[in-house]
C-alpha cells in the first residue's frame, strides 16, 4: 500500500511538472511570436519613414497586440507580463491608437520595475506630443534626461526632442538636440546618420560652416557607403 501511494505521488508530481512546463512553453511561444511580428513591423515602418504606415506593418502590429493580449489575459502571473504590456503599447502607438497605448503604459507604471516604469514615462511623453500636448511632452522628456537612464538612451530622447522642435519650426533648438544626440551615441552608424540629418538641416538654414563640420563627421563616422558619397557631394 505504501509503495502504491509513493508511486501515485511520484506520478502526480510528474504530471504537475509537465503541466507547468507546458504552460510556460505556451506563453513563451506566444510572446516570442509577438516579438517576431513586432520586429517585422518595425522593419517595414523604418523602411517607409516619413510616409503613411503601410498596411502590412499595420497588420503585423495588430498581431503583436493580439499575441500580447493573449499573454496578459491567459497568463497574468507570467514573467512576460510587463514586457507584453510595453510591446503592446508600442504597437498601439505606431498604429496611432494613443488612448489604448496610454492605458497599457499606465498599467506598466504600477509594475514596480524601474526599467519598465521609465519606459512607460518615455512613451507617455511621446503620446502627449502626438495628442497635441506638445509642451507637456517636451517637459516630460526633459525630466527623463535628469534621471539615471536604464533602457532608454539620452540619444533617443534628444532625437525625439529634435523632431518636436522641427515640428514647432524651432530649428535652432532642434539642431542643438541633434548635436547633443550625435555626441552622446557611441554607435558609429547612428552617429553618421545623425550628423547627416544635422548637416542637411543646417545647410537649408544657410549655416554652411555648421553644415560642413557635420558633413566631416558623416565621413568620419558613417559606415554606410551612400551617406559617405552624399557627404562628398
Amino acid at each position: 500500500m505504501k509503495t502504491s501511494f509513493l508511486n501515485f505521488s511520484a506520478w502526480r508530481n510528474l504530471i504537475i511538472c509537465i503541466f507547468v512546463i507546458s504552460c510556460s512553453c505556451v506563453y513563451f511561444n506566444t510572446f516570442y511570436n509577438a516579438k517576431k511580428y513586432f520586429k517585422d513591423a518595425e522593419k517595414i515602418r523604418l523602411e517607409n519613414e516619413n510616409r503613411s504606415l503601410p498596411v502590412n506593418a499595420q497588420t503585423a502590429y495588430t498581431k503583436v497586440i493580439e499575441k500580447c493580449d493573449l499573454v496578459l489575459e491567459k497568463y497574468p502571473d507570467s514573467d512576460y507580463v510587463n514586457a507584453a504590456l510595453l510591446l503592446s503599447s508600442q504597437a498601439h502607438y505606431h498604429k496611432e491608437e494613443y488612448g489604448s497605448s496610454e492605458l497599457k503604459l499606465k498599467q506598466l507604471q504600477k509594475s514596480g520595475d524601474s526599467d519598465f516604469i521609465q519606459q512607460a514615462k518615455f512613451w507617455i511623453a511621446l503620446i502627449k506630443w502626438k495628442k497635441g500636448k506638445i509642451q507637456t511632452g517636451i517637459d516630460k522628456l526633459n525630466e527623463l534626461l535628469k534621471e539615471e537612464l536604464y533602457t532608454i538612451t539620452p540619444t533617443v530622447i534628444h532625437l525625439y526632442l529634435a523632431d518636436i522642435h522641427i515640428e514647432l519650426k524651432d530649428i535652432e533648438t532642434a539642431l542643438v538636440h541633434l548635436e547633443t544626440a550625435a555626441k552622446k551615441t557611441v554607435e558609429r552608424k547612428e552617429k553618421g546618420r545623425i550628423y547627416q540629418r544635422l548637416s542637411e538641416l543646417a545647410f537649408k538654414r544657410k549655416e554652411y560652416d555648421r553644415a560642413l563640420n557635420a558633413y566631416k563627421q558623416v565621413i568620419k563616422n558613417s559606415v554606410v557607403k551612400k551617406l559617405k558619397q552624399d557627404a562628398h557631394l
